[in-house]
């Protein structure tokens, strides 16, 4: 069906508008790449009850991804002679869609210490933002009663 002769100068300027909307929005949902902080550069410092550092201590970091909340890397450290664990930043090529439900993941990182004998402690989470080297101390609370 043929537009009215009055009508007839808007279909070619509609027609290029819906043409670069669905070029952009193929474009948009191509996503593209960026690089994400999978570990942070983070010292981890262990110390007991009392605040004496605890050497030896087994100390895990975590990293995790959000919606999707799993846990996707891991690394295991212990503790020097000083109660502190260092690791140095890691990254990642991923993939992003901005325009998709769930297309752009949400990093968390967090940490856990313990040593046998003398508790265990967790931190929920890191935060490295700019900072060249984060220091965050774990205290290990001594539990009692039954533990696997």
């Amino acid at each position: 069906m043929a537009l009215p002769p009055a009508l007839r100068w808007i279909g070619k300027p509609v027609t290029i508008a819906i043409g670069l909307l669905a070029i952009l929005l193929a474009l948009a949902a191509r996503g593209c790449h960026r690089t994400a902080l999978i570990r942070p550069d983070v010292t981890v410092r262990v110390v007991d009850a009392s605040g004496t550092p605890v050497a030896a201590a087994h100390v895990m970091i975590a990293h995790g991804t959000l919606p999707y909340g799993g846990i996707q890397d891991w690394w295991p450290l212990e503790t020097d002679a000083n109660g502190t664990a260092k690791t140095t930043a890691l990254s990642r090529d991923e993939e992003v869609q901005y325009f998709c439900m769930h297309g752009v993941p949400e990093h968390t990182y967090f940490a856990c210490a313990g040593k046998e004998g003398q508790g265990v402690a967790t931190l929920k989470s890191i935060t490295s933002g700019n900072a060249v080297n984060d220091i965050a101390r774990l205290w290990l609370i001594k539990t009692t009663g039954h533990q696997q």
